[in-house]
């Protein structure tokens, strides 16, 4: 009977102890992949239904989350991402209400799932400044209404690095 506590004592004390070894930036399988970046010589198509990144005259911001899901279920992958754009020669910016919508900023929710597709953001603010090695130090907090008519935040804070653009290495 003791035998059969220590064992059961110790299946249930293995998983904490495996979890707490664990180091803080380790991935494991199924945590989403964050990425800062922007790209130059680039601007945002904005569509009734959908934006993308183009060929332009502006720096544009991507902010992404990404989760590959997990092998053994379909379908359970997604990513939602906040792009904006800024004037390429910009040192610093700060971005609230209208200045949002002018800088085509939105959301992408992408999934398999109801409240999938991209919202216009004209609710919060953005806000950074570029260093002397061309990374920006970027930080924001915006809202948007999803189409379950309840209002969605995302914060963020990062460092965002250059992409080269397209026909650039």
């Amino acid at each position: 009977m003791q035998y059969c506590l220590q064992r059961c004592m110790f299946l249930l004390v293995l998983p904490l102890l495996l979890v707490a070894a664990r180091p803080a930036n380790a991935q494991m399988p199924g945590d989403p992949d964050t990425t800062f970046r922007y790209f130059k010589n680039a601007s945002i198509n904005a569509q009734p239904q959908y934006f993308s990144r183009q060929k332009g005259d502006s720096l544009v911001f991507e902010y992404e989350v990404k989760n590959a899901g997990k092998d053994e279920i379909a379908d359970d992958e997604w990513t939602m991402r906040l792009m904006w754009q800024i004037p390429a020669k910009a040192k610093s910016f700060s971005l609230k209400a209208e200045d949002l919508s002018d800088a085509r900023a939105n959301y992408l929710v992408g999934c398999f799932c109801l409240g999938r597709g991209y919202y216009a953001i004209n609710e919060g603010e953005i806000s950074g400044i570029r260093s002397k090695n061309g990374v920006w130090q970027v930080h924001g907090s915006i809202q948007f209404q999803g189409r379950d008519d309840k209002y969605h935040s995302v914060d963020f804070s990062g460092n965002f690095l250059l992409v080269a653009s397209e026909g650039e290495e």
